[in-house]
């Protein structure tokens, strides 16, 4: 069989240098991949995987994976994983994007290493999802790029929401769609997993008696609609607001910058600000075909219960108050894997050696759930990033 680039010893070891891979790992990984080069089976089911994760090619894999590799399955997933760096690379030298910046998402291979690590008691690997969800679709894309604290990347804004900025002040207003259901408390209704219901106890389906729907309503001089608080929820009572004084900066299908967290550095506001204000310079400079009207983000980070649960000068409070916060589907156990590593956690034995980890295990342990939260900010607030922009209109 011929051997795949993937595979290859030379490529393995650049790709895996640029991904900022310890040696000791890179070596684990040229072993195994010589390994499979050298027994038919186990190339033809990595090269399955591969064609499953990069190609999206939608067929079964037999034998299994976990029959072939057994306890390796996670190096295989991280060997699979650095060939993202390949990837990415011909995307963006094609670009004319500086190979700087190439190698900084590059590292977003290490990044994930490191955590997976963390976890495993110091196992070189790559859980098969993230290879599949992140680097299989996103980093491979060549579209995403770490611009110090935070990672960006073009997308269309997903959100039944409508932007709206008051001409005279500048403020924001944000409105629902019509149809969208809401609960009673103006969050969107929980979609869990049976495997969370039955692992937490949480009850089979969620009571929407007292939930109601968003309407909209639009003509030549005026739009009247379910507003939503910057602090992330709807409101029940509808919200007019005059064309002649509001003007539309935003709504579904738009070109947003999407934000993705990393965990390898600390949320500290000035990073986050500084990274920004890189992104204002750096897309409108190598992607002038693609202009952006917001940036967004979905993430556990904006779990608005996080106020009830942290201290006023916890960075995640602060990185919220920086956004206009808008309800996302959640599943209950939102966040759980990046704070223990695992969506189903043992309550009685999970750690709880930071303030974090005690507020999660206190929340479920008192029947409660975790949820989903959008962050917007547009381009003309970013200069008041840092000073609760959409707090203080």
């Amino acid at each position: 069989m011929e051997t795949p680039a993937f595979l290859s010893p030379a490529g393995i070891q650049q790709n895996a240098v640029d991904a900022g891979l310890e040696q000791t790992v890179i070596d684990q990984l040229v072993t195994l991949a010589a390994r499979i080069v050298a027994t038919p089976a186990l190339q033809q089911c990595a090269e399955q995987l591969f064609a499953q994760t990069y190609q999206r090619v939608d067929t079964a894999i037999q034998p299994t994976v976990e029959s072939c590799f057994g306890a390796e399955v996670s190096k295989l997933c991280l060997l699979l994983a650095i060939d993202a760096v390949r990837q990415l690379r011909i995307v963006q030298q094609a670009r004319g994007i500086p190979a700087a910046i190439t190698l900084e998402i590059a590292g977003a291979v290490a990044t994930a290493a490191r955590r997976f690590a963390m976890l495993h008691g110091g196992q070189a690997g790559l859980e098969d999802w993230v290879l599949r969800s992140w680097f299989g679709t996103t980093v491979a894309s060549g579209e995403l790029y770490r611009l110090g604290r935070i990672e960006f990347i073009l997308k269309r804004f997903a959100s039944n929401l409508r932007v709206y900025r008051h001409k005279p002040s500048g403020r924001v207003q944000v409105l629902a769609e019509a149809g969208v259901q809401f609960r009673a408390d103006g969050y969107l209704p929980f979609a869990i997993e049976e495997a969370f219901r039955t692992h937490y106890g949480w009850h089979a389906a969620e009571d929407l008696r007292a939930g109601w729907t968003a309407t909209f309503y639009e003509d030549e001089a005026t739009v009247i609609g379910t507003p939503i608080s910057p602090y992330g929820y709807a409101l029940r009572t509808p919200q007019q607001l005059s064309k002649a004084e509001w003007t539309l900066v935003l709504r579904n299908g738009d070109t947003v910058l999407d934000m993705h967290i990393p965990n390898f550095m600390p949320l500290q506001i000035d990073l986050l600000h500084a990274s920004l204000q890189q992104a204002m310079d750096f897309f409108p400079r190598y992607y002038p075909e693609r202009p952006f009207k917001a940036f967004v983000c979905g993430s556990w980070l904006f779990d608005t219960q996080w106020v009830e649960m942290l201290p006023a000068s916890s960075n995640i409070l602060a990185f919220q108050r920086q956004g206009y916060l808008f309800p996302r589907r959640s599943g209950g156990a939102d966040g759980l894997y990046f704070i223990f590593g695992d969506w189903l956690i043992d309550l009685a034995k999970a750690p709880q050696d930071t303030q974090l980890r005690r507020a999660v295990v206190e929340h479920l342990q008192n029947g409660g759930k975790f949820r989903n939260g959008g962050f917007l900010l547009l381009p003309d607030d970013v200069a008041k990033f840092g000073q609760e922009p959409y707090r203080n209109q």
